[in-house]
This record gives C-alpha cells, structure tokens and sequence, in this order.
C-alpha cells in the first residue's frame, strides 16, 4: 500500500482518536454525547462512500458544523460566532442540545436508508447514459466562450452600478420580482451552470476541461468580489475539483491537474482575503458581527497587526465557523416558547427587506432590528434540525429529517435524469447542500431557487431532445488531457 493510500487511513484514525477524547472530555451525560458522536461520525463517513453530491456535501459540512465545531471550541475556549438565545452553556443545556441533534441525525440516516437501494441503482443506469454535445460545439465553441465572457462582464457592470446584490447591505436598487431573485440565482449558480455545462461539452469532444474550470475559477472570483461574498469562489470550484480529479488520475494527466491546482489554490487564497478587506475596510464597510451594526465603520488605515487578526478569525470563520448547525441547536434547544405555531409562522414566512424572520428576531436574541435591516442584510441561520424543532416535537424532528433526506435523493435522481452529468449535478448538489443546511423557515423561498435549477436542466433535457444527430465522441479519450484547446 502506498503512502496516498494510507493517507485517507490515517486521517480516518485520528479523526476516531480525536472522537473518543471527545467524549473521555465531554463534562456531561456521556451516553447521550457518544450518542452524537456515533450519529455525526456515521453521517460523515456515510457522505463519503455516498454517490449522491448532495449528501456528499451536507455530510461534511454537518461533520464540520456540529462535531468539529464543538471540538474545536472546547480545545480553543472561544465564544461561538453566531447568537445562541438564551443557551446558558451548563451541562443540562449541553446534554439537551446534543440529544437533539443525535435524534434529527438519526432521522436523516433513516431516510437515506430508506430509499438507498433504489437511489444507488436508478443514479447507476442514470450516469450509464453521458451528456450530448450539440453537433456544433466544436465549430462555434470559441464564439459561444466569448458570449459567455462578455455576458459576465455585464452581470458585473450592472451589479457594480446599481447596487443590486451585496453581501451584507440591502440592495440599493430593488429589481422587480422576479428580476431581483433571478439576478440572485445567477450570481449563486446559473452562471456557474452555464459554463459547467460548456466545461462539460468540452470534455466530451476532445478539446479539454482547462479553458472551463480557468473560466469557473475567474468567474467564481469575479463574483466573489463583485457581491463581497467569501465563498463563492469555492461553491464554484470545490464541485470541478470533485468529478475532474477522477479523470486526471484515470488518464494520469497528473502535471496538467498539479499546474490547475495551484492556481486554483492561489485564487482562492487570495480572493476571501481581498474580500474582507472590502467588507471591512472599504468605501462602505460592513459590520463583522450583528453586535456591531450600530457601531460608525472606520475609514481610518489597517494596521499590520488589524489585518493579521482579522486574517486569522476569518480563516476559522471559513474553516469551522462557517458551516450552521451547532449555534441554531443550541438556540432552538434553549427556546421556552416552541409549538407548532411558531414553526408554522417560520415556515410560511416570506422574509422581504426591512424585516427580520423568526428565528433571528425572536430564538437566536440576535438583537437585529426592523430598523438595521432596512441598511444591513443580515441573517443567522439555524439549519434544519433546528428549525423543526420549533415545533418543540422530537418526533417531529426525526420524521421531519428523514423526509429531508428523502427529498434530497428524489431531487438529485431527478436532476440525474434530466442533466446526466457528473459536473452539472455536482454543482447543483452543493447547492442543495447548503440550502438545506441554512434552512431556518420560508420554505417557498427556499424551493424557488431549486425549481429554477430543475428548470434549467429541464430546458437542457428538451433540447437533445429536439435534436436527433448529436455530436459523437471523438476515437480517443487522452486528447481532451493533454492537447486543450485553452
């Protein structure tokens, strides 16, 4: 066995390591702590033997939000980044807070187990089919790549100009519905789609995947910095990296993917931290917390040592605090007034500008007001378990995440079906991922963005289609590695 085959080993049993100290630590109840720990673990390790994107991803980041979160806090002793309402931090309230989420686990693992036979058969004879190339890709390729171009730097112009989607402010133009959510999902994945989707026609004729990930890359950043959002890039990348690696390895094209790597690694080292300088120092700063939205932005020079520290919370924002779970338990645990009224009411509300939604307003005791949110755009989120706890119902919560996890195979077979591309549904899976992990009510707000993204893989479906003679694969397979067409 190889040192690269080790690795994964190795990492698994420090991971293991690491989960025992935990519960040797774990102050309170250390059944219902080993309980948490078995349920986070199994849904970790079940997302990496998963071939669905969707769980793929949600597995991580909830191993990342719930377990790695509480580990990493215990061993550092820093406060929590998002608001816990009136969590008191004793070990009732611990107990309380990781009962809940071992039984929402619990309930998600239940409905992957449900429908995994079906969804591990359907999603092999879905990806035995491969994606078709228009006959005349090949031909107008380099024209259709220039549109693209062109039509991104118009998205960016006006986003500039007016104001329409910056991460933090209230927009200062409001586009007409559906206009100002449309600009929203193209910014967050239509585009990203757009040019996987050329990445993808690429591949398959022969001409190579390094002209399209460059371009997810330089897009990725462009919105980045145009909507001061940190983790674009990385929505927009991490799914390439993903279904691309494989092929590399297949091929053993390993310096053309080393070469992509690294300036993949450069950007994205470089665009978060551009970012927030941006939002912190720039022209029209954005508050770093909620408890600061009343606080006057200081226009004033960064000392070294301001942007050193300001480098280091980010990157453990982005690393451990960035993934919601943990803080939306502990809130929702400690809430005296749970019924299915308030769930109900977080479930149907329509959040608009200038408004603030229930679990921010009322459980988190965020201290945002109506009157912040008509300049800031801010929002904690709880993250499912939490929010079916609203309903105060364990039950609830159990059956609630298996018809998550239920729903969340049925879509990705879905878009399996339509799409029939690894790339396409690895994107698109990422998404649903993180809709489903900052979920805190809204529901129809919450599906629009996924209707969309079944719509546009259902306009990709119709359109083979209506065309009878696709492009047919090139003899051989290592031109699109090594000869690209950049």
């Amino acid at each position: 066995m190889s040192w690269v085959q080790r690795v994964p080993y190795l990492a698994g049993s420090i991971l293991c390591g690491a989960g025992v100290l935990s519960i040797l630590q774990y102050p309170g109840d250390k059944f219902i702590f080993s309980c948490f720990c078995i349920v986070i673990f199994t849904i970790g390790y079940s997302a990496i033997k998963s071939n669905q994107y969707s769980h793929f991803f949600l597995g991580i980041i909830w191993f990342l939000g719930f377990w790695a979160k509480y580990f990493f806090h215990c061993l550092t002793g820093d406060g929590y980044g998002e608001p816990v309402g009136a969590f008191n931090n004793s070990v009732a309230s611990w107990d309380a807070v990781f009962y809940l989420i071992a039984i929402g686990g619990s309930g998600y693992l239940a409905g992957r187990l449900l429908l995994l036979p079906a969804t591990n058969a359907l999603t092999e004879r879905a990806m035995c089919q491969t994606i078709n190339v228009p006959r005349g890709w090949p031909k107008y390729r380099n024209l259709i790549w220039v549109g693209a171009a062109v039509a991104l730097a118009l998205v960016l112009i006006a986003n500039a100009n007016l104001g329409i989607l910056v991460r933090g402010h209230v927009a200062k133009v409001i586009l007409p519905w559906p206009l100002g959510g449309l600009f929203a999902w193209i910014t967050d994945i239509g585009f990203a789609l757009i040019l996987s989707l050329f990445l993808a026609w690429d591949r398959e004729s022969g001409k190579g995947v390094e002209r399209g990930f460059l371009a997810l890359c330089i897009e990725g950043a462009l919105f980045s910095l145009s909507t001061q959002s940190r983790g674009v890039f990385f929505f927009h990348t991490v799914p390439a990296i993903v279904t691309e690696i494989p092929i590399f390895v297949k091929t053993r094209a390993l310096k053309s993917f080393a070469t992509l790597f690294v300036i993949w690694f450069l950007i994205g080292s470089a665009v978060p931290t551009i970012s927030t300088f941006i939002r912190l120092f720039g022209s029209d700063a954005v508050p770093t917390t909620i408890q600061k939205t009343q606080e006057r932005q200081s226009r004033t020079a960064p000392t070294p040592e301001v942007l050193w520290n300001q480098f280091v919370t980010m990157a453990r924002l982005l690393v451990v605090d960035r993934w919601t779970g943990l803080e939306g338990a502990m809130a929702s645990a400690a809430y005296s007034e749970k019924s299915f009224g308030l769930f109900k009411e977080a479930a149907l509300q329509r959040r608009t500008y200038g408004m603030v939604d229930v679990y921010t307003g009322k459980i988190s005791q965020s201290g945002f007001t109506e009157e912040r949110a008509k300049i800031y755009h801010y929002a904690t989120p709880s993250g499912p378990i939490a929010f079916l706890y609203f309903s105060g119902s364990y039950w609830f919560v159990f059956w609630g995440m298996a018809l998550v996890a239920v729903l969340m195979s049925l879509t990705e077979l879905a878009w399996r079906w339509l799409a029939r591309e690894p790339l396409l549904i690895a994107m698109s899976g990422l998404y649903l991922a993180f809709i489903v992990m900052q979920i805190s009510g809204g529901i129809v707000q919450s599906a629009t963005g996924l209707l969309a993204v079944t719509g546009f893989f259902f306009a990709i479906w119709c359109s083979w289609r209506l065309v009878r003679r696709p492009f047919r694969k090139p003899a051989t397979r290592l031109a699109h590695i090594h000869d690209a067409d950049i």
